[in-house]
């Protein structure tokens, strides 16, 4: 168990460093681009090439994940975005913004595969239930966490250097990672050679029965009560943050452009919230999935709590208050979404584990999809502190979806 604990550790250490590089990328593009055009709807479009690989690759690849050795997937998907980077870096103008999104939605094809291959390695590490719960929450807290402080971080760094650097010091994150992942020992794991992945990852097979990977996603699905339950939540709830994502970059920058780094304080205050609903669930609420019935009305206060604090911080003019309120909403919203994706994979059976982080990958990146070409229709034709509330009343009705769903949160029967 101690040498378990310490792979474990390292699987931690490269999703977090991993994720804080992609959103590094992240802002420091949005910001690049809002400064050159002036434009919200651009975001949108922006932030569309990062969603859009997780719904063609998802399902695809977490079949992958689960013929191949999930090590060496992390590995090739991270040094291949490493030098992607490299490639935006020293290759591509800083004033042709746009040229970039090719190069964006190839880096996000492989932070697809790493995504789907990371959590399911975690059970070749260990196949007791405890341990595959507990780690997979803290998984789930680690990337939810460093996906929004790395946002965070970008805002300050993207103010300060030219994104040039800014991908200079992704690609450097991205090689520690894949170094960190090719140390830890998977015993009977085959080594594949990077061309035999690489096709793989693009055979036209895979494609041409991508409907039929979909379909069997939903028999997946349909095996158990509770995942038709998180799936119907989730589909709510992340075409909500789709609208809303895109707006947390625009709406510090427009509304509060007087206050210096007015970007990464809002977005770093959500990077903190997010950790300690993480780091809350991990350590206080993980041990207790087996009553069902706590677990259900915890769900039912962390959405509740979410719903009240995202309220108060887009209805206030004062920045202090939408500082905190987003730190709290992030707290709560994570604290949820740790929860209920752990338990969701703890369902899974070891062969079938890649397959359903896959599904639910591409339910996630489906409904963000969906969200953020509502905003991009939207955004350039209404005042902005109109948007919220969208996410606001689809987040309303997933609660209450929530509540008509409770016999399936509360049930462990097929």
């Amino acid at each position: 168990m101690p040498d378990t604990q310490r792979w474990l550790r390292r699987i931690y250490l490269s999703e977090a460093i991993s994720n804080i590089g992609s959103r590094l990328t992240a802002i420091a593009l949005s910001y690049q681009l809002y400064k050159q055009t002036g434009r919200g709807a651009d975001l949108g479009w922006y932030y569309l090439m990062l969603t859009l690989p997780g719904v063609i690759f998802s399902n695809p690849f977490g079949r992958l994940a689960d013929r191949y050795g999930r090590k060496w997937l992390l590995v090739y998907a991270d040094s291949t975005r490493a030098a992607i980077l490299l490639v935006m870096a020293f290759l591509v103008p800083p004033q042709a913004a746009f040229w970039l999104f090719p190069l964006v939605f190839l880096s996000q094809v492989f932070r697809t595969l790493y995504d789907v291959a990371v959590t399911p390695l975690v059970s070749d590490l260990s196949g007791d239930e405890a341990f595959l719960v507990k780690a997979t929450a803290n998984l789930k807290m680690i990337f939810n966490a460093s996906f929004v402080l790395g946002l965070g971080l970008g805002g300050f760094v993207a103010a300060y250097l030219e994104p040039r650097y800014v991908f200079m010091i992704d690609a450097a994150t991205f090689v520690f990672s894949a170094a960190l992942i090719r140390t830890i020992p998977i015993k009977g794991a085959r080594t594949p050679g990077y061309g035999e992945v690489l096709l793989a990852m693009f055979h036209w097979r895979d494609y041409a029965r991508w409907f039929h990977l979909v379909w069997e996603g939903f028999q997946l699905i349909r095996q158990q009560k509770y995942r038709k339950a998180i799936i119907i939540l989730e589909f709510m709830r992340d075409f909500g943050y789709g609208i809303l994502n895109p707006l947390l970059s625009l709406w510090p920058q427009a509304l509060f452009a007087g206050i210096p780094n007015s970007l990464g304080i809002s977005l770093g205050m959500r990077g903190g919230g997010s950790i300690l609903g993480g780091l809350f669930t991990s350590n206080y609420i993980s041990q207790r999935f087996s009553n069902r019935g706590f677990f259900f009305r915890l769900c039912v206060a962390f959405v509740m709590a979410e719903l009240a604090a995202m309220a108060i911080s887009f209805t206030s003019n004062r920045f202090i208050i939408y500082i905190i309120g987003s730190l709290a909403a992030s707290f709560f919203m994570n604290a949820f979404e740790v929860s209920a994706f752990a338990r969701y994979v703890s369902t899974a059976q070891q062969h079938e584990k890649g397959a359903l982080v896959g599904f639910f990958r591409f339910t996630m990146q489906l409904t963000l999809t969906l969200g953020m070409g509502v905003y991009i229709l939207i955004v350039d034709r209404m005042d902005i502190r109109f948007i919220p509330l969208i996410t606001l009343s689809v987040l309303v009705m997933s609660a209450l979806m929530l509540i008509i769903l409770r016999r399936s949160f509360e049930s462990d029967q097929p």
